[in-house]
């Protein structure tokens, strides 16, 4: 299976994805952060979100690429929620926000916002570990 990285066509011209979340889809080395998934390789669903947020915020693109949604509810109650580029921060390395489905009139710039990629991901690491514990702990108690 090909990694799906958005093409340049669809996206706002001059942003450019971070190099550092490039080379892990194309080096498949994408980390295990349950309950975070990276959406590279569901390219319909990646467009799906894309175009669902495009329709929400036209002026203020985000690119999703990474989704949290677990079904079971134990986080953030079932709903959605999106790791997106902003694409209005045409620098190489730009900003990572956050869009939770749960507080849907809310914006993402009034959301969670990263430095970048990799302020997400370290973040991202340290909400997996803690989110695991929590699961575990509450599985013991059923």
């Amino acid at each position: 299976m090909h990694p799906f990285i958005f093409d340049s066509s669809i996206i706002p011209q001059g942003f450019i994805l971070p190099q550092s979340y490039i080379n892990l889809v194309i080096e498949k080395n994408l980390p295990e952060i349950e309950p975070w998934f990276f959406l590279s390789y569901d390219m319909g669903s990646s467009l799906y979100y894309y175009g669902s947020l495009l329709i929400k915020y036209p002026d203020q693109p985000l690119l999703p690429f990474a989704i949290i949604h677990d079904k079971s509810g134990f986080y953030n109650k079932g709903m959605i929620v999106l790791a997106c580029f902003d694409t209005t921060d045409c620098s190489k390395n730009p900003c990572v926000r956050s869009y939770d489905f749960s507080t849907p009139n809310q914006s993402p710039w009034e959301n969670i916002c990263y430095d970048d990629f990799n302020d997400w991901l370290h973040a991202a690491k340290i909400e997996s570990h803690h989110y695991k514990i929590d699961k575990a702990e509450a599985n013991k108690e059923l």
